[in-house]
């Protein structure tokens, strides 16, 4: 399995699902999704050898149209909580005005929404302020760091609530995802 590119936002969650299997990836940057331009650049730069590539994000809406022209894959979904939770799931967490968000996030919150977004405390309280919690996805991988979800919390101002979770869909969706890369050169599917 060589030539995949990732968001380091699934990082922990796909190198613990693929194992011994996860080979070499190539992780990105997770707030790359907030500027097109360093996106397509980051994608030309890793994508340009020609290899097959499977992007581990969703979340920019251009995404399917830029890695399309690459002869990538991606994982489905309109963002990177949706390869996580069903339709169902989500709109349970979401339906209580929340926003739901995963370990990764919390590993690199600084540098989505501080770095890539420039958000400074108060454009991320007037962002999160229509939310009542924060869902924080716990997939029993790795402890919490206490130090960072206080710290979120403190940029937010939105309390964080941890939420055990599952990794069966991201597993049989990632699964399904690679089966075409890992069975030999193939066309790559068409996002």
């Amino acid at each position: 399995m060589t030539g995949l590119v990732g968001c380091a936002v699934f990082r922990a969650e796909a190198e613990h699902v693929l194992g011994d299997r996860a080979g070499k990836i190539t992780w990105l940057s997770p707030g790359l999704h907030a500027d097109l331009g360093r996106l397509k650049g980051a994608l030309d730069r890793h994508l340009e050898a020609g290899t097959t590539a499977c992007l581990l994000a969703g979340c920019h809406p251009d995404l399917g149209r830029l890695l399309s022209e690459r002869a990538g894959r991606r994982l489905p979904g309109k963002d990177c909580v949706a390869v996580f939770l069903d339709d169902g799931q989500r709109a349970e967490l979401e339906a209580r005005r929340g926003f739901v968000m995963t370990p990764g996030w919390l590993d690199h919150w600084r540098e989505i929404f501080q770095d890539a977004l420039g958000w400074d405390p108060v454009d991320a309280r007037q962002a999160f302020g229509r939310y009542e919690v924060v869902y924080l996805l716990d997939f029993g991988l790795a402890p919490l760091d206490n130090l960072e979800l206080l710290a979120s919390f403190e940029y937010v101002h939105v309390p964080i609530e941890v939420v055990p979770a599952s990794l069966d869909r991201f597993r049989a969706t990632l699964h399904g995802l690679l089966a075409p890369a890992c069975s030999g050169p193939s066309p790559a599917a068409k996002v």
